[in-house]
């Protein structure tokens, strides 16, 4: 497996508000693929998932109904960037919304909230 080094891209939220978005994505070679050869390729992947990450909203990227579908898209995008002949698989193995100072951090989706840990604001707000 080869992993990109983490992607943190800027995405907005519903009032406009910036939050950062920290993801790694993982790969499982195709059996002829060198690790090295892999490489030549990081830079296409990793500006195809910079690329598609931003154009997503706050809501699409922590809305757990919409999760599977953003994965999906990731994984088309960048795979193709990269060539389908290289990669078996992409597997995303961080995927970490920063949360803004005042926002609650939602327990679940029907509307319920909880405030975030008070260690939040120690590490950068991310959660």
């Amino acid at each position: 497996t080869v992993a990109f080094q983490p992607i943190v891209v800027d995405i907005r939220g519903q009032t406009e508000e910036i939050h950062h978005l920290k993801v790694t994505l993982t790969f499982e070679l195709e059996d002829q693929v060198k690790a090295e050869d892999f490489e030549k390729y990081t830079p296409r992947g990793r500006e195809a998932a910079i690329v598609y990450l931003r154009t997503r909203t706050f809501d699409d990227v922590t809305n757990s109904a919409k999760f599977t579908e953003l994965v999906a898209e990731l994984n088309e995008r960048v795979v193709t960037a990269i060539g389908t002949q290289r990669v078996r698989r992409m597997i995303i193995t961080d995927f970490v919304p920063q949360w803004p100072p005042r926002l609650a951090h939602p327990s679940t989706r029907s509307g319920s909230r909880k405030p975030a840990p008070a260690d939040a604001a120690a590490c950068g707000r991310w959660i």
